[in-house]
């Protein structure tokens, strides 16, 4: 308990049964059950690790999203249970090392039967699970090969990361051997964002819990889309793990992840499984539509802008831009839009929506011109020098607008170019004489 520890004493176990029938208290009879106890689980452990054969390895494909090629394996560990012994998953297995002193012990016997097997596709990484605790020990470091590039070290979350110098230093000294280093189930558990600020991924690995329905689940698909811009933004790389439905993948590979593992892939197995030819069909799909510029409500900002600027691009005459103020408006989240044309003595015409400003005439130094007010964004429209319209938008009430989203309407302001220059102006202007 806190602020209390207890010594043990060898002896105790010698004369257990007498002590446990002299101990007069329910407390010390739990205290020696609790010694016993523990010295059962550091035998099923030692049982474990003497007895050749009991530690083995199984691998995991990771499908790279983006071609649709295996671009890894993951090795998982597997328990044999020795005679006497009750079976339990990995995790009960490393979790009773561990408080038997005997983690790292077990890691490296599990990361040696990883590096034993033959036959690893030459192009494929191999992504092996290390604990924080254990990276630093001498038996860990042992069984991890001098030469570890296209391996990457995996630190799994069963325990709060420190910021330790000595651990940054391990990581480095890997990375120089030209490791790379992954974050495992980020977004769940211990792996929140103080973790990557402290550990600085090569890999970001997303938790099943997070990646599982976002198909249909708007919000977890911008969380998964705010993981990617993050990755982009410091260079590294999102994985998602637990894929167990195909809708679930391709909505994956329209928000940019890398890699995805999961039984919609490949279940675990012996070196080495291929992946499910569903899964890489679908990856082909995704591309496929990528490439040619189609794209659904989970697809990410870069799709939804190459969407707009289709519709925008795509206007022929008057009819046809009220339709494109839509999708911007849809794409940036505004109330109301318009567009307003200027002509050669500074007069606005409006060429699509209802005014949101009062000015009949353009005057760059006017407040509606020169700033974001509150609700309301009014944007120029130039090419060549010239200003030739302003983009006029509403945000809803009591929204007023960011900066990324200034920064992305002034994108989208200037796709109209093109409808107040060249033929479609054209149109336009023969539209307002008629």
């Amino acid at each position: 308990g806190k602020g209390r520890f207890e010594v043990y004493d060898a002896a105790l176990a010698a004369a257990e049964e007498d002590a446990e029938a002299a101990a007069g208290t329910e407390e010390e009879r739990e205290r020696l059950t609790w010694f016993r106890r523990a010295e059962e689980q550091r035998a099923e452990i030692l049982s474990l690790l003497e007895r050749d054969g009991l530690v083995k390895a199984q691998f995991q494909p990771l499908l790279d999203l983006r071609t649709a090629r295996i671009a890894g394996f993951e090795a998982l560990a597997r328990f044999t249970s020795a005679p006497g012994t009750t079976a339990s998953p990995p995790n009960v297995w490393f979790s009773q090392a561990h408080r038997a002193g005997l983690g790292p012990r077990l890691e490296a016997a599990a990361l040696r039967a990883a590096f034993d097997a033959p036959g690893r596709p030459t192009a494929a990484f191999l992504s092996v699970n290390v604990s924080p605790s254990s990276l630093a020990s001498e038996e860990v470091r042992e069984a991890l090969p001098d030469d570890l590039t296209k391996v990457v070290v995996e630190i799994t979350e069963n325990e709060l990361v420190t910021a330790a110098p000595s651990l940054h230093a391990v990581l480095e000294e890997l990375r120089g051997r030209g490791a790379r280093t992954a974050v495992d189930d980020a977004g769940a558990g211990y792996a929140g964002f103080t973790q990557l600020v402290r550990l600085r991924p090569d890999i970001i690995k997303l938790d099943r819990a997070l990646v599982h329905g976002v198909s249909t689940d708007d919000y977890r698909a911008a969380l998964i889309g705010s993981f990617v811009r993050f990755a982009r933004s410091i260079d590294s790389l999102i994985c998602a793990e637990g894929i167990e439905t195909m809708a679930d993948l391709r909505t994956l590979a329209e928000l940019d992840v890398t890699y995805g593992q999961g039984y919609a892939l490949a279940p675990p197995g012996r070196p080495w499984p291929e992946v499910d030819g569903a899964a890489t069909s679908a990856c082909y799909s995704a591309w496929h539509e990528a490439l040619h510029g189609r794209s659904n409500e989970h697809s990410s900002d870069e799709a939804r802008l190459e969407r707009v600027a289709t519709t925008v691009g795509a206007v022929r005459g008057p009819s046809q831009i009220p339709g494109a103020l839509d999708e911007v408006c849809r794409d940036l989240g505004a109330e109301r839009a318009a567009l307003r044309r200027i002509l050669g003595d500074g007069t606005l015409v409006t060429v699509g929506g209802t005014p949101l400003t009062s000015a009949v005439r353009y005057d760059e130094t006017r407040p509606e011109f020169a700033t974001a007010a509150g609700r309301l964004l009014v944007l120029p429209i130039e090419t060549g020098g010239s200003t030739h319209g302003v983009l006029e938008l509403m945000a809803p009430e009591g929204r007023p607008w960011h900066r990324s989203e200034i920064h992305r309407a002034r994108v989208l302001a200037q796709l109209f170019a093109t409808v107040l220059t060249g033929a479609t102006a054209i149109r336009l202007a023969a539209a307002e004489a008629a």
